[in-house]
């Protein structure tokens, strides 16, 4: 059976802090992210929730995936630090709640820009 896709690339924040850890920027924005980081920028943090999907089953399980997990610093799931994963995927089945919130910390470049090929969704299998 092919997995379900739930696309997730809208409606993400961006919260931007400079290096003493004051936030100096907010944005509401789309992944792949093309919003360039301000030059005081030194980490960022991307905020979504979301619900979980209706008609799981006791053999579903829930994946996320997301391109930034490979520029993470760190990665939390409904406010409980995670493990950062390397591949790009995390099975958040055992994790979800019926209101949910992904937060994933990232160390920001202004010469390099914005996270232009990071892209997220969810998946059923």
């Amino acid at each position: 059976m092919e997995p379900h896709i739930i696309r997730i690339h809208a409606a993400w924040r961006r919260l931007d802090f400079d290096r003493s850890g004051v936030e100096i920027g907010r944005s509401s924005i789309r992944l792949p992210d093309r919003l360039p980081f301000p030059a005081a920028v030194t980490n960022s943090i991307y905020r979504r929730t979301f619900n979980r999907p209706t008609g799981l089953t006791a053999r579903s399980s829930v994946w996320l995936i997301c391109g930034l997990f490979a520029h993470a610093s760190h990665v939390s799931l409904n406010h409980r630090d995670i493990a950062i994963p390397i591949d790009g995927s995390l099975n958040i089945t055992g994790m979800l709640l019926a209101q949910n919130v992904i937060e994933i910390g990232v160390n920001t470049d202004p010469m390099v820009g914005p996270y232009a090929d990071a892209t997220a969704w969810l998946e059923i299998r």
